[in-house]
C-alpha cells in the first residue's frame, strides 16, 4: 500500500480499521461503501495516525487507500459482486463517490481542489438543468448564448448585486461567474467558490450556513468567492438584512466578495448605488437565436408588437416562446403567444403564488386594472408589499409600483374582465379608454375558458361598438383560424343552433340599420332553425316558426334546402373554428364579406342629397346617355334623353325577367337603382344632370397625365375640390351608413376634417409627368395652422383643402411634424385613433375615375375597415 499511495500514514493505524469491516458493511451499494469506509478509515487515520490531519488533502488521500485497498476487501464478496464493484471502482475518482463523500464526512471536509471543484461543477449543472428542465433543452444547445454572457467583475472585499426583471438571467449570469470561480479554485489560483440561495437563508445568518458547510476553512488562505442568488424570493425585510449581513463579512473577512441576485425594485437604487450590476438585456439577434433554437429556423419576432419585443429580450421569455412554438409552429396569432408564454412563466416556482394564493392574485389583478386605466397604482402600501412577493413587479424611480413585463400587465387585467362584469361595461366609453385596453380584451377572450365566457365578453361589447368585436376577433383569432378536426368533441345541433341563433340576433341588433344594408335579416319574429353538423362544417336554415316562440332542430343527414317544400328566409354555412369562439368567428367572416361587398358596389353610403349620390347619378347618366365627352366631368346631360333611355332599360330588365344589368362594361346596376334613377329625374327642374364638378376642355401642349387641363393650376383647383369632396362624402357614409360603429373606424376621430395636399409634378419615378400627391388629413381645427403658407397655396371653395407645389429644391412639408401635433390635438380632446396617424402618398389618379371622391372616401373607409377585419388587405377597387 505504501509503494501505491505516496502519502505517508500509520500502518498500525491502517491495519486497525481492516479489522473493523465485515461482510454486512461490504452489503451496500458500491458507492456508498467506498464512501463509507473512506470516511472510517480517515477518522482511524486522525486519531490513532501522528499528523495525518495535517495534511490538507487528507480525506482525498483516505479515499485513495481505499480504492486501491479495495482487492482485498471485494474478496470476501461473491463473484459477480466482486466483478461489478472492481469496474465501477477502477472509474478514476467517481465523481458521485465524492459527492456523497462531502455529504458524509459534513463540515470542513478536506478534500483535493480538483475533487471539490468536480463536485461543485456537477452541482451547477444540475442547478442549471433544472432551470432548463422546463423548456426540455439542454446546456449544450445553448452553448453560444452562454458564452456570450459578460459576468460582472466583483473585486475582493466588496458586494455586487446583480439587478434584472424576472427572466433576465440573473442566475445564469451569476452561474457562470461561479463556475468561473470553480475553475481558478481547481487551478489552484483562486478562492473558495459557494453558492447559496437566499430562500436557504430565511431564518439563518450568511456566517452560520457557511460555517456548517465548511467549518471555518473559507475564512482563512485564499478566502471565498460566494453567490447568493435570489434575494427577491425572501420577504424584502429578510432581503435588506442578508444584504448587510454580506456588507459586514467582505469587511470583517480577508479575500471574500459577495455577488448577489435581485430583482429590479427589491432594493431603493440609492441603497445600493455603489453595488448594483444591471443585467443587461439581449439584443432583437440573440434573443431571435434563443427562440429559433427551439422553436425552428422559421420564426421570426420583427413583426411582433413592442411589449412582446421586450419580453423576449429576457431569456427565460425567449424560451418560453420558442417552446410554444415548438409545440405548435402554428400558433395563430401573437395574443395567443402571450397568453401561454405567461401561463408557462407562472407555472415555475415561486411565481406559481401569483395566481394560487388570492391575497396575491387579487392584488395583482387591482393593480394591472389601474395601470391600464390611468397608468398609476393605486395599491396601498400594504398591498404594494403583498404584490412584491409574487416577483412579477418591480419599483420605478419615483417609487411607482409596475409590472416588470407589460405582458403580465395584459394578462392579470385580462383576468380581471372575466371577473368583474362592472369593469367589462366600463372600457368601451370612448377610443381613448379603449386604446388603453386594446390588447387585453383579445387576450381575455383566448383566457377564457368556456363559452359562457366568451359570450358574456362579446355580447356586451358587441352592442357597445361592433367594430370592436370584429377587431378583437381578428386579433384574438386571425385570419387563418384553426378549424375543428376529427377527434374534437363533438358539438349538439340543438345547442349549437340555440347559441348560434343568440350571437346572430346580439351582433345583427348592434349594426342596426347597417344590417339591411348588409342584407342580414335581424330575425326579431320567432323561427324554425334547422341545423346540419358535420366534423368540420355546420349549415344554418332559417324559416318562419308556427308557433310563439323559436324552434331549433337538427336537418336529417342528406338534406339539401333546395330540395324542400319550403325555401328557408336565409341559408349560412361555413367551416367550424376550433375553440368555444366559432359562432363570432363565423358570422364576423360573413359579414366581412358582405361590409366589402358593399364598399364596392352600393351607391348609397351617404344622405339622398350628398356627394355618393350626386356622383352615382351622373355616372349612371353618363353611361346611359353614351355621348362622347368634349368636356371632363364638366357636361351637363339631359334629363329628358336620360331618362327616355333609362326607361328602356327597365323593358329591357321585365322582358328578360332580369333584377340587373350591366351598362357600357359597368357593374350591374339592379332595377331599383334605375327606377329611382327615373323618379329623381322627374323632380329636376334644370332639365340637366350635372356633376358638381368643373370640366376642363384639355391643352394639348401639357401631354402625358395633364393634357386633360389647360394648365397645373386647373389642375390643382380639381384636386382639391374632388379631395374636399371626398372629405363630405367619409363624413356622409360614417353619420349614415356606418353609424353603429361609430369611433371604431380610425378616422373617425379626425372628424370633421381637411386634407393638406403637397403635389411634385415631374416626381423622379414616373414614367410620364403624372403628378405625384401627399395627402394628409387633418382635424379643421388645426387644418389652419398646418395648412402651408405663401402665395403658392391654392385652397378649396369652402376650405376644406388646401395645396402646394413642391419643386425639386425645397425640402416639402414636415409631415412628422404634422401627424405628432394633430396626435397632440387628439390626445388633448381625448380622441385616439385605432390605427395610428399617417400621411399616404400616391401618383393622382382621381381624373380617371368615374367618381372621383367617392373613391378618394372609399380608399379611406377601406382602410379603417381593414383595420378592424372587415375586408381583405389590399387596394380597393370602386366599381
Amino acid at each position: 500500500m505504501r509503494k501505491r499511495i505516496p502519502v505517508k500514514f500509520s500502518g498500525k493505524a491502517y491495519r486497525r480499521w481492516l479489522k473493523t469491516l465485515t461482510l454486512e458493511a461490504l452489503q451496500t451499494p458500491v458507492e456508498e461503501a467506498c464512501s463509507s469506509l473512506a470516511k472510517q478509515l480517515n477518522e482511524m487515520l486522525i486519531r490513532h495516525g501522528k499528523g495525518w490531519d495535517e495534511n490538507d488533502e487528507h480525506l482525498s488521500h483516505a479515499l485513495r487507500l481505499v480504492e486501491v485497498t479495495f482487492p482485498a476487501i471485494a474478496g470476501a464478496l461473491r463473484d459477480r459482486e466482486r466483478s461489478e464493484l472492481s469496474e465501477a471502482w477502477a472509474q478514476q475518482r467517481s465523481l458521485n463517490v465524492r459527492q456523497l463523500l462531502l455529504e458524509i464526512a459534513g463540515p470542513g471536509p478536506s478534500l483535493s481542489r480538483s475533487d471539490y471543484a468536480r463536485i461543485l461543477n456537477y452541482r451547477s449543472k444540475a442547478r442549471r438543468a433544472v432551470r432548463l428542465q422546463a423548456f426540455n433543452v439542454d446546456e449544450n444547445a445553448l452553448g453560444s448564448f452562454f458564452e456570450s454572457i459578460q459576468v460582472p467583475d466583483v473585486p475582493v472585499s466588496s458586494v455586487k448585486v446583480l439587478v434584472g426583471d424576472f427572466g433576465s438571467g440573473k442566475s445564469e449570469c451569476a452561474e457562470i461567474w461561479h463556475r468561473q470561480e470553480i475553475k481558478a479554485y481547481s487551478d489552484e489560483e483562486g478562492a473558495l467558490p459557494i453558492w447559496l440561495h437566499a430562500s436557504h437563508l430565511r431564518d439563518r445568518a450568511i456566517e452560520e450556513v457557511i460555517e456548517a458547510q465548511y467549518s471555518s476553512v473559507w475564512r482563512e488562505g485564499s478566502g471565498a468567492s460566494m453567490v447568493v442568488d435570489g434575494l427577491d424570493e425572501t420577504d424584502p425585510a429578510r432581503a435588506y438584512q442578508i444584504l448587510d449581513e454580506a456588507r459586514i463579512l467582505v469587511r470583517t473577512y480577508p479575500h471574500l466578495r459577495v455577488l448577489m441576485t435581485a430583482r429590479a425594485g427589491l432594493f431603493p437604487e440609492s441603497s445600493i448605488e455603489t453595488e448594483v450590476v444591471l443585467m443587461p438585456l439581449l439584443s432583437l439577434e440573440t434573443a431571435l437565436a434563443l427562440v429559433q433554437e427551439l422553436g425552428g429556423a422559421r420564426v421570426s419576432i420583427r413583426t411582433w408588437s413592442s411589449s412582446l419585443q421586450a419580453s423576449v429580450r429576457r431569456p427565460f421569455f425567449a424560451l418560453s416562446a420558442g417552446k410554444v412554438l415548438a409545440e405548435d409552429i402554428a400558433v395563430p396569432n401573437e395574443i395567443e403567444l402571450i397568453r401561454r408564454i405567461v401561463e408557462e412563466s407562472l407555472q415555475q416556482g415561486i411565481e406559481r403564488h401569483s395566481v394560487t394564493s388570492d391575497k396575491i392574485f387579487t392584488v395583482l389583478r387591482k393593480l394591472s386594472v389601474s395601470l391600464t386605466m390611468s397608468d398609476e397604482s393605486t395599491l396601498s402600501f400594504s398591498e404594494q408589499q403583498i404584490a412584491n412577493l409574487s416577483r412579477l413587479t418591480t419599483e420605478t424611480h419615483d417609487g411607482q409600483i409596475r409590472f416588470s413585463l407589460p405582458i403580465f400587465e395584459q394578462w392579470f387585467a385580462a383576468q380581471s374582465l372575466l371577473l368583474d362584469e362592472e369593469l367589462v361595461k366600463q372600457i368601451l366609453i370612448n377610443s381613448s379608454v379603449f386604446m388603453r385596453w386594446r390588447w387585453v380584451m383579445p387576450l381575455a377572450i383566448r383566457c377564457a375558458h368556456s363559452s359562457q365566457a366568451i359570450d358574456e365578453l362579446l355580447s356586451t361589447w358587441v352592442i357597445q361598438n361592433p367594430g370592436v368585436v370584429s377587431w378583437i376577433l381578428k386579433t384574438a383569432f386571425g385570419t387563418n383560424h384553426d378549424w375543428r378536426k376529427k377527434g374534437d368533441d363533438r358539438l349538439d345541433p340543438i345547442t349549437t343552433g340555440e347559441r348560434f341563433l343568440r350571437v346572430y340576433r346580439t351582433w345583427c341588433n348592434s349594426f342596426g340599420d347597417m344590417s339591411v344594408r348588409l342584407a342580414l335579416p335581424v330575425m326579431e319574429r320567432p323561427v324554425s332553425l334547422g341545423v346540419a353538423l358535420s366534423e368540420h362544417s355546420v349549415r344554418f336554415e332559417f324559416r318562419p316558426s308556427g308557433s310563439a316562440r323559436d324552434h331549433v332542430y337538427e336537418i336529417a343527414s342528406g338534406t339539401h334546402p333546395s330540395r324542400t317544400v319550403d325555401s328557408p328566409l336565409l341559408v349560412i354555412r361555413g367551416g367550424l373554428a376550433a375553440g368555444d369562439a366559432w359562432p363570432w368567428i363565423m358570422l364576423w367572416r360573413m359579414m366581412a364579406r358582405e361590409v366589402e361587398n358593399l364598399l364596392l358596389h352600393s351607391p348609397y353610403l351617404g344622405s339622398d342629397d350628398g356627394v355618393w349620390i350626386e356622383e352615382h347619378r351622373y355616372d349612371l347618366a353618363d353611361r346611359i346617355v353614351d355621348e362622347p365627352p368634349l368636356l371632363m366631368f364638366g357636361r351637363r346631360l339631359s334629363a329628358d334623353k336620360a331618362k327616355l333611355k333609362a326607361q328602356k332599360l327597365l323593358e329591357r330588365l321585365e322582358d328578360a325577367q332580369a333584377d340587373s344589368i350591366a351598362i357600357n362594361r359597368s357593374r350591374p346596376y339592379a332595377r331599383f337603382e334605375i327606377s329611382e334613377f327615373i323618379e329623381w329625374l322627374d323632380q329636376q327642374a334644370s332639365g340637366y344632370v350635372t356633376s358638381g364638378l368643373p370640366g376642363y376642355a384639355g391643352h394639348d401642349s401639357l401631354g402625358g397625365y395633364l393634357f386633360k387641363f389647360e394648365s397645373k393650376k386647373q389642375f390643382m383647383e380639381f384636386e382639391v375640390l374632388v379631395f374636399e369632396r371626398a372629405c363630405l362624402a367619409y363624413e356622409e357614409a360614417i353619420n349614415h351608413t356606418f353609424k353603429s360603429l361609430g369611433w371604431s373606424l380610425s378616422s373617425s376621430v379626425l372628424v370633421p376634417f381637411g386634407v393638406v395636399l403637397e403635389v411634385v409634378f415631374e416626381p423622379e419615378r414616373a414614367v410620364t409627368n403624372r403628378p405625384f400627391i401627399e395627402v394628409t388629413r387633418v382635424p379643421l381645427s388645426l387644418l389652419a395652422d398646418l395648412a402651408p403658407g405663401g402665395a403658392d397655396s391654392l385652397w378649396s371653395p369652402s376650405g376644406r383643402a388646401v395645396m402646394v407645389e413642391r419643386h425639386d429644391s425645397s425640402e416639402g412639408l414636415d409631415y412628422s411634424q404634422m401627424v405628432q401635433q394633430i396626435r397632440s390635438r387628439l390626445m388633448s380632446e381625448n380622441r385616439e385613433p385605432i390605427a395610428g396617424l399617417s400621411w399616404s402618398s400616391s401618383v393622382a389618379e382621381e381624373m380617371d375615375k368615374r367618381r372621383p371622391a367617392s373613391h378618394i372616401a372609399i380608399e379611406w373607409l377601406w382602410k379603417d375597415f381593414e383595420e378592424l377585419g372587415l375586408v381583405r388587405r389590399g387596394r380597393s377597387l370602386l366599381r
